[in-house]
């Protein structure tokens, strides 16, 4: 007997870990996380096991409980450096360098620890309080040419820079080639500064453009360091940051200078291109006599040390543009830096009634005096970078209400509902929409997925007697797209998609649909959707998060304004719910439907709208209709015993489709967590490239026909 149960736990683990690396893969984490869990218990001391749980819960964004994982796996070196790779990301300072010193003593291990030691330690060091006599001391080697060298060789060297009004050129020696060098601007310019070598050989040049920002430089320590600190000769493609500053010259020289230092002074940016002329003039003063494009700075508004290398780079990687725009970081009144806004992709619709974009704005010459609003949206380009920073008070202004294009009354909207028995929560829905609804030129189609509860049965027959809706038997395996696309089957107008767990709860919402159908371009347009508690479910769709994709901000207030006040916008979004979904007919027709054959129950929602954009049609979603989701209360979840077969090959195919996996969404920020439904920037873009608001590209060539 004891045998017996000894091979049914082991065949359970063997289970659990199939399970565990299955949902790994697929990146669903918080099943990784159970499954995990489970073979645990069974094998407890599998350490390698347990490192992959402690990844599982950190991509679930369970930090706390992925530290404890990791911990108890810190016998193995591996275990040891994700410990420290987590602690230090998390702001545990002393616990990541207990983690990387401990690692100095492994051989296999040293050379990374080393670098990860070094660089913690050096990134926290705190001001020291003679800063003042330091920048002194630096700005008296500046005028005698003196060298500076560290006062060990063992130590780091920290720069703290005079505070003057123009360019620096600083030359870095070292026996052992240029070190790693830190721009610190106050308190950090960025959420996560990191240290960045000098790819160069021999003596190494770094160019600080604009020292009042860039207050200090740390050094990494090196064998034979020495600096020499020189005025940078202006040259012509920066023209004055500040009225009452002399007008530069050209000078090839400081060209070439500055050409040589980017490796260095450039922290995030790898591009080559030549320096573009760019003209910098404050707001209300007159357009400068030189310059291709000019960037107009707010008072209060502030450069960073990089952004004219961006710029250059953006415009050669975008030559149709007209116009850039970028992230802004954001300070108070000492300067000191609080907080990072990150912006979406260019946005027509959020663009009509939010000035998220503000005036931190790079123009063609040409077109310097025109409004954003006045150019074509193909040719504004959004830099995920915060090439500017301002004062945290300044709020993205909210434009006056725009006007809205007028409704039809007469319209016809073809209404479909699949179904299958929960007679009250379908009367419920059906009372809503003609009783509750203040658009009455509705055809509701009821698609039938065998009802069998004769209470459902008695409301379809009573409703369909008296010519309120249409009843469609659609028998078989529930099969949500082939119901959606039988129930669309000869509309004339648009088609609404509406779950029989939605409740109406004001009469206007179908109009205000409607309106925003008619915005130039549209094709899909989504509502805003509350749970039954009155908190947040449905807000737009994002893609990528989660390896597939996620709404944005579900459970949250429903009072909640989100990043820059977009919840309580119309906006363009990549995708929304098929829960309450208009199309155009146009639309519709055009793509045929939803993808009844790889999306029978998930993602075909999200796949017609994607399919939508890549089609020309956009995506809009509205806060201003809302209505009740009772989410999943008629089906089971993907979750649930029997689905993920399914669920998972549908996840295959999706991300197989669009990329998820790595796709940036233009509606989101390359900056933030993929992995957290509220925006929260814990990550490093993968790219500076310059990015347009276009559709999410597919990846396959798989035909997509209705069944």
């Amino acid at each position: 007997m004891a045998a017996s149960i000894c091979t049914k736990a082991g065949e359970g683990a063997v289970q659990a870990l199939h399970h565990a690396r299955a949902a790994f893969e697929a990146r669903i984490w918080p099943d990784a996380v159970r499954h995990y869990h489970a073979y645990l218990q069974h094998e407890p001391g599998d350490l390698p096991a347990t490192i992959m749980l402690g990844h599982a819960l950190k991509e679930a964004g369970r930090i706390q409980d992925a530290i404890l994982a990791y911990a108890a796996a810190r016998a193995l070196p591996d275990g040891m450096l994700q410990l420290g790779h987590i602690a230090k990301n998390n702001g545990k300072i002393m616990l990541g360098l207990q983690c990387f010193e401990a690692l100095l003593r492994d051989p296999d291990w040293a050379e990374e620890a080393a670098a990860e030691y070094t660089a913690l330690s050096l990134y926290h060091m705190r001001p020291k309080p003679d800063g003042e006599r330091q920048a002194a001391r630096t700005k008296a080697a500046l005028e005698s040419g003196a060298p500076i060298i560290p006062q060990g060789p063992e130590q780091p060297l920290m720069l703290d820079l005079p505070a003057v009004a123009h360019p620096l050129c600083i030359t870095l020696e070292a026996a052992g080639g240029p070190p790693a060098v830190h721009l610190d601007q106050g308190r950090g310019w960025l959420p996560r500064d990191e240290w960045r070598p000098l790819r160069t050989q021999g003596p190494a040049r770094l160019v600080v453009m604009d020292p009042l920002v860039t207050r200090r430089i740390r050094i990494a320590a090196a064998p034979g360091l020495r600096l020499h600190l020189a005025h940078a000769t202006p040259q012509i493609s920066i023209l004055p940051a500040r009225p009452g500053m002399a007008m530069p010259q050209e000078s090839q020289e400081y060209r070439r200078v500055l050409e040589d230092a980017r490796p260095g002074f450039s922290l995030r940016h790898q591009g080559r291109a030549p320096l573009a002329a760019i003209a910098i003039r404050r707001t209300g003063e007159a357009l400068p006599p030189q310059g291709d494009w000019v960037v107009t700075l707010a008072e209060g508004h502030r450069l960073h040390p990089d952004a004219v290398a961006l710029f250059s780079d953006a415009i050669a990687q975008a030559p149709d543009a007209e116009a850039f725009y970028t992230d802004e970081a954001l300070h108070d009144d000492q300067g000191a830096e609080t907080g990072l806004l990150c912006k979406p992709a260019i946005n027509p619709v959020l663009l009509r009634e939010l000035d998220y974009i503000g005036q931190a704005v790079l123009h063609r010459r040409e077109v310097a005096a025109l409004p954003l609003s006045a150019l074509p949206p193909a040719g504004i380009y959004h830099i995920p970078f915060p090439a500017f920073s301002r004062h945290e008070a300044d709020a993205p202004a909210t434009l006056p209400a725009p006007a809205m294009p007028a409704v039809d009354p007469g319209l016809e909207v073809t209404v479909v509902i699949p179904s299958r028995d929960q007679s009250s929560m379908l009367e419920r829905c059906l009372e809503g929409l003609l009783h509750g609804t203040a658009h009455r030129a509705l055809r509701i189609m009821v698609v039938d997925n065998g009802t069998t509860e004769p209470a459902a049965l008695r409301l379809l027959r009573r409703h369909a007697a008296t010519g309120a809706i249409s009843h469609i038997a659609a028998p078989g395996p529930f099969n949500f797209a082939r119901l959606v696309n039988l129930g669309a089957l000869g509309a004339k107008g648009p088609v609404l998609l509406l779950n029989n767990d939605i409740e109406v709860i004001e009469p206007g919402w179908l109009t205000e649909m409607l309106a925003c159908l008619a915005l130039p371009g549209t094709g899909v347009v989504g509502a805003r959707l509350l749970y039954p508690d009155r908190s947040l479910q449905h807000a737009g769709v994002m893609i990528g998060l989660n390896g597939a994709c996620r709404h944005w901000y579900a459970g949250a207030s429903a009072e909640a304004g989100g990043i820059q006040g977009r919840l309580r916008h119309r906006q363009n979004l990549s995708a929304v719910t098929g829960a309450c979904m208009l199309a155009a007919q146009p639309c519709w027709a055009a793509l045929g439907g939803f993808d009844a054959r790889h999306f029978a129950v998930a993602y075909n929602d999200v796949d017609f709208c994607l399919r939508a954009g890549a089609g020309g049609f956009a995506t809009v979603w509205t806060p201003h209709a809302t209505l009740i989701h009772h989410e999943s209360a008629s089906r089971s979840p993907d979750d649930a015993p029997g689905e993920w077969p399914r669920h998972r090959a549908e996840l295959a195919a999706f991300q197989a489709r669009w990329n998820s996996l790595s796709v940036e969404d233009p509606a989101f920020s390359p900056w933030f967590s993929r992995h957290e439904g509220e925006p929260v920037a814990r990550r490093w873009p993968t790219g500076m490239q310059p990015r347009g608001g276009g559709a999410v590209t597919r990846q396959d060539t798989q035909s997509s026909a209705k069944e």
